[in-house]
């Protein structure tokens, strides 16, 4: 069984998210609301590039919540990569692992929310401030 750990940043608001170091990094990203006090869950997501460059194709809907929107960056701690494919391979993977077992409180996923695809058995350890994310998800092939 393959494990892979994933720390999870403090949340952060837009302003401070763009003007961070952070966001020039790549792995995952989870948006929440935060209204009347309560954290609600909205979009678990990936990125190869940067999350500055992904995030920005979310601002159209961002803009239609009220409330503080805050973001947690996700990065893979291990396994260690050395090829970019499996690497890339490893994000799509877990992505879609933490998507579909989050998928009833998510609201605007669309992808990865019917079924999940993985080349191996998987745990995923979250760690850090993940928030309602499961600190381990077990996914069978």
């Amino acid at each position: 069984m393959r494990t892979v750990k994933v720390y999870w940043s403090m949340p952060m608001d837009i302003e401070r998210f763009f003007a961070s170091e952070e966001s020039k990094d790549i792995g995952f990203y989870y948006i929440t609301q935060k209204s009347r006090g309560k954290e609600n869950p909205l979009y678990i997501g990936k990125s190869y590039h940067s999350f500055k460059s992904r995030m920005k194709s979310h601002e159209y809907w961002l803009k239609e919540y009220r409330g503080e929107i805050l973001i947690r960056l996700g990065r893979i701690i291990s396994p260690n990569w050395y090829f970019w494919e499996e690497y890339r391979q490893l994000i799509n993977e877990t992505e879609s692992i933490l998507i579909y077992n989050m998928r009833d409180v998510l609201r605007e996923n669309v992808s990865n929310t019917k079924s999940v695809r993985v080349s191996e058995d998987t745990l995923v350890i979250n760690f850090g401030h993940s928030s309602i994310i499961p600190k381990r998800i077990r996914q069978r092939e």
